[in-house]
């Protein structure tokens, strides 16, 4: 979060398919923009995965892009990633001189990219292994503690300052 506002951004926009809406840790961005009191405007919005189904389609997400106070920012879950990619490039905004993308989730094939996106990721073999131990401490039936497992934010090339950001700043 304190990555984007430094880079001009306040309009962040992303995107998860329905049914993956209000699944723990989706708003994450969202809490720590609200708990540091951030200057970034979060939404998180269904994304269409398929004709009339409910969400967001790419043609919408488009026409968000491009409205003047519309986000500069996207973050995409991996599966959906590609299409969104494609709209877009078919569109003509460029990344990251004109919107920022990242994706969820470590794809090799997001280093292909041109440029190459931007991820956070959770290391998946930590999560099961911490699932088998609660799983054991259960059947032994010893008490729970919450447990926490932090994600990373790996930067590439996707995730850039706002248009005129640098011109504005002579940077």
């Amino acid at each position: 979060a304190r990555h984007l506002v430094e880079l001009g951004h306040r309009r962040l926009l992303i995107l998860q398919p329905a049914r993956r809406i209000g699944r723990p840790g989706l708003t994450v961005l969202k809490r720590v923009v609200e708990e540091e009191g951030l200057p970034l405007d979060v939404d998180i919005e269904p994304l269409s995965t398929h004709e009339g189904e409910p969400g967001l389609s790419t043609e919408d997400v488009i026409a968000r892009l491009r409205d003047i106070d519309g986000p500069t920012f996207v973050q995409v879950n991996e599966a959906d990633a590609p299409r969104i990619l494609a709209a877009i490039a078919a569109s003509g905004l460029r990344i990251p001189e004109d919107v920022s993308v990242m994706t969820t989730g470590a794809s090799s094939w997001g280093e292909l990219h041109r440029p190459p996106l931007s991820y956070t990721d959770v290391d998946y073999y930590e999560c099961g292994a911490l699932a088998a131990n609660l799983l054991l401490a259960l059947e032994r039936r010893e008490d729970l503690t919450r447990c926490t497992i932090r994600g990373a934010y790996y930067r590439r090339e996707s995730v850039g300052p706002v248009a005129g950001l640098l011109a504005d700043h002579n940077v």
